[in-house]
């Protein structure tokens, strides 16, 4: 009876055309009936739709006198819409791909030759789904990524400001501005000065680890026993540290480094200026 049935079932479908018959949990392979007036053969390209809309592509694998075995090979990837969230860490946007599934009674047919196989055989090539990628730029123009950050901080024992520009998700662009005094080899130095920074963010906005890399130009006076000479210096600085962001907005950072000086033009009166000094810095501010 239960034969009877489904020799039934067979004969109703081919009459509607193809349908799928039966399909793995894994959505890997299908079985599917033939079309009303021919039948599929091994090696057979074939889709599957619902309502027109393409599911999976596949290879017909082996046939008999009621259906054929497909092996699904492309199958459709469809996105679903960004979700973003904000906790402790930040604010987050996720974007889901799901696999569109088959069922019993979906329709089959050969692929459009423009758009599905280019050919069939061992030798087919299907293509895969084209990636999606999160469009960071559009994220930090919308501000759901924080683009601006000011912080207050020391480095060394010495105060700065620094201002930054998110560019893209990991990669920032800032102006500081520094007091310095330092001991020169013969001497000490003190002045005032700024650096264009460029900041890179392991782990998203103003978060992480990061690396800061800075050109600042500084006025600076020597003083050499009591004498004063007014020049300028370039430095160039090298940071690696951490960063704390809060959902709040709220960042706090902490990193090592090295700072070097050279004067564009030396005092007259011996002043010899300290080269490489250590950086220790550390920062707290907003992010908007």
């Amino acid at each position: 009876m239960c034969k009877v049935l489904f020799i039934l079932f067979l004969v109703s479908a081919s009459a509607m055309g193809a349908r799928v018959i039966e399909v793995a949990a894994d959505q890997s392979w299908a079985i599917v009936s033939h079309p009303e007036d021919y039948e599929w053969v091994r090696g057979h390209a074939l889709c599957v739709y619902r309502k027109e809309k393409k599911l999976a592509c596949g290879i017909v694998d082996k046939a008999s006198e009621f259906e054929a075995w497909l092996n699904l090979e492309t199958p459709t990837i469809r996105t679903e819409g960004p979700q973003v969230w904000e906790n402790k860490m930040g604010v987050f946007v996720q974007i889901g791909f799901r696999r569109e599934p088959i069922h019993p009674g979906d329709l089959v047919r050969e692929p459009e030759p423009e758009r599905e196989i280019a050919s069939v055989g061992e030798e087919t090539e299907f293509t895969e789904p084209e990636e999606k990628r999160v469009d960071y730029a559009a994220l930090l123009k919308g501000h759901i990524f924080p683009v601006t950050s000011l912080t207050l901080g020391l480095d060394y024992i010495f105060p700065t400001l620094h201002f930054q520009h998110a560019l893209t998700q990991k990669f920032a662009t800032g102006l500081a501005g520094l007091y310095v005094r330092y001991p020169g080899t013969v001497g000490e130095m003190e002045g005032v000065g700024g650096q264009l920074t460029f900041n890179f963010y392991a782990d998203g906005p103003y978060q992480g680890m990061f690396w800061k890399f800075g050109l600042g130009l500084y006025e600076m006076d020597a003083i050499v026993s009591g004498s004063y000479a007014n020049f300028l210096a370039a430095s160039g600085t090298v940071n690696v540290g951490y960063k704390w962001r809060a959902g709040s907005g709220v960042s706090f950072g902490l990193g090592v480094g090295a700072q070097y000086f050279v004067a564009l033009a030396t005092p007259s009166f011996g002043f010899q200026m300290p080269g490489v000094i250590p950086s220790i810095a550390m920062e707290i501010g907003f992010t908007f």
